[in-house]
């Protein structure tokens, strides 16, 4: 036998024995349930990133420091979903459309979504050890991967939402996600503010930011202070964020749009909509009042339950973007996710459906009250929340005061959204590529 047919077949046998691990440990790890998560370790992981990742570590404790980068003044940006989306994306998008600077790349794990980037016009590069031993700044709208603790990066992390959940060591929960003593010790040798010297975090610029400092474990002098990228939408929109996402454009004009976004549970692998929501009963409210009712879970939840031949409810693909489409959404449905926080940019009704309250908070310790951050009416059980929807629908909205008071203790001085405050953001990261 040839050594290159052995060396395929040693391949084929390692990456079968890696999808069984991935698909093995996602039954703990909540965020290896997403295909697309799974599929850029796959390749990350056969590409040869865990000696990157022992090598980021050992610089770490030996204080080594790579030479002058290949790419000094260039800026990385990625997502922790592995796809285009979130707050890497609009801010990648904002810089380009806008001329501000040219040296931006985004690092794509996806070969179809790569080239739907470089066809509009977008520089991309493919994730590679390599990219990470050359990058000198990551933008990402996530944690840093063990693979970019290096000494020699400097890391952004513009993170994906306002918490009105638990997150990192906010959460006090021994049951939580971060409880345990093995998920503890994780958490402990990714902790940014040990590892990475050159770490710094987006905050919002009002009391919350103290939220972040303490959820982060980082010194305030960490914390960059801006408006979040992706509630650009709000104010304008921008050329390529079509690409991967859905739009106003994809849906009739003359239909009034109910979204229902409910964020995830780390304790479960799937969502079983039948359970959760009266769906018979939402169709028929949809049909006599002329409305869509859209759901779209969390990317890490699968749906399992086939929902039946409903004309007025749609399942939206859980791995495409949907801030674009919130321009257009009537009625915005969720439970503890921070999509509830943003939105308030739309002032439009919120309705929050924590109808497993009670065992959320058993994972997830609220270090907020929830009655307090939640300006909407809270349905605790299917009909309770077929009520909020027709009340909705009918045009009530008893919350307007109380969204521009949770908008200003949220948001603080970025409450009003202007192009200067995402103009500021992008000049306060481009200056970490261009001065040292």
């Amino acid at each position: 036998m040839e050594i290159l047919e052995i060396m395929l077949l040693w391949r084929c046998f390692f990456l079968g024995l890696l999808d069984d691990l991935l698909i093995s440990l996602s039954r703990r790890i909540y965020w290896l349930r997403s295909m697309k998560v799974r599929e850029g370790l796959r390749s990350a992981l056969s590409g040869g990133v865990l000696p990157l990742m022992a090598f980021a570590y050992t610089s770490f404790f030996l204080n080594i420091k790579l030479g002058r980068s290949k790419k000094p003044n260039w800026i990385f940006f990625e997502s922790h979903t592995h796809s285009f989306c979130d707050n890497a994306k609009y801010l990648y998008l904002y810089i380009h459309n806008r001329g501000l600077y040219d040296k931006c790349l985004w690092i794509s794990f996806d070969y179809h979504e790569a080239e739907a980037l470089r066809r509009k016009g977008f520089p991309t590069v493919n994730a590679s050890p390599s990219l990470y031993l050359s990058a000198r700044v990551i933008v990402s709208s996530g944690s840093r991967a063990p693979y970019e603790v290096g000494r020699w990066i400097r890391f952004v992390s513009l993170w994906h939402g306002i918490p009105i959940k638990s997150i990192f060591w906010l959460n006090t929960n021994d049951k939580g996600l971060y409880g345990g003593a093995l998920r503890k010790a994780l958490y402990f040798l990714a902790d940014p503010h040990l590892f990475a010297p050159d770490y710094l975090l987006l905050a919002p610029p009002s009391i919350f930011k103290e939220v972040f400092r303490i959820a982060f474990n980082v010194d305030q002098s960490k914390l960059i202070l801006g408006p979040y990228p992706r509630n650009f939408v709000f104010i304008d929109r921008l050329y390529g964020e079509e690409i991967n996402a859905y739009t106003p454009e994809d849906f009739p004009e003359d239909k009034t749009i109910i979204l229902y976004l409910p964020t995830y549970r780390e304790y479960r692998l799937s969502m079983d909509i039948t359970d959760v929501l009266p769906l018979s009963e939402i169709n028929e409210v949809c049909r006599r009042y002329d409305a869509l009712f859209l759901i779209k879970t969390h990317f890490f939840e699968d749906v399992t339950a086939a929902i039946g031949n409903y004309e007025r409810i749609v399942i939206l693909d859980n791995s495409k973007d949907v801030y674009p489409l919130l321009r257009r959404v009537d009625i915005l449905i969720t439970d503890y996710s921070s999509v509830a926080l943003d939105f308030l940019y739309a002032d439009k009704p919120i309705l929050f459906y924590p109808y497993d309250f009670e065992d959320y908070v058993k994972h997830r310790a609220q270090y907020i009250d929830y009655d307090l951050m939640t300006p909407g009416p809270k349905a605790r059980s299917p009909k309770e929340l077929l009520d909020s929807i027709i009340g909705a629908l009918e045009g009530e909205d008893e919350y307007k005061h109380e969204r521009s008071v949770i908008r200003k203790l949220v948001w603080g001085d970025m409450s009003e959204l202007r192009e200067s405050h995402f103009r500021g953001l992008a000049t306060k990261i481009i200056d970490l590529a261009t001065i040292d």
